[in-house]
């Protein structure tokens, strides 16, 4: 049930609740992670043009963190190591955090 402005009640199933969702903020950066799955080594490509702060976090599918490690500047271009031959098998969450923008995709370890 809907209230107009008036005071009458609303019910035709029309109505305007605002436009300031805050969607425009999100970002759809991404970056590209190879060979995925993997059994030795992936790269992680984040893309950069410039330098940039990076970091990566690996999370279980439980959300326990497995690795971490922080690359501080990194040149523009750079690969980043993720020794996947350590890792016990199974699907883990990638985390790379570039300048402040958090980015996840999935990871599978043969």
């Amino acid at each position: 049930m809907l209230i107009a402005p008036d005071g009458k009640i609303d019910n035709a199933g029309k109505s305007i609740i605002g436009s300031d969702t805050g969607l425009d903020e999100l970002t759809t950066a991404t970056f590209k992670m190879y060979p995925n799955p993997s059994s030795t080594v992936t790269l992680v490509d984040a893309g950069n043009t410039s330098a940039s702060e990076m970091s990566i976090r690996i999370l279980d599918m439980t959300g326990k963190v497995v690795s971490e490690k922080v690359y501080g500047m990194t040149a523009p271009g750079t690969k980043l190591p993720i020794v996947t031959s350590l890792m016990d098998s199974g699907v883990y969450i990638v985390e790379l955090n570039s300048d402040g923008t958090l980015m996840t995709k999935q990871l599978i370890v043969e």
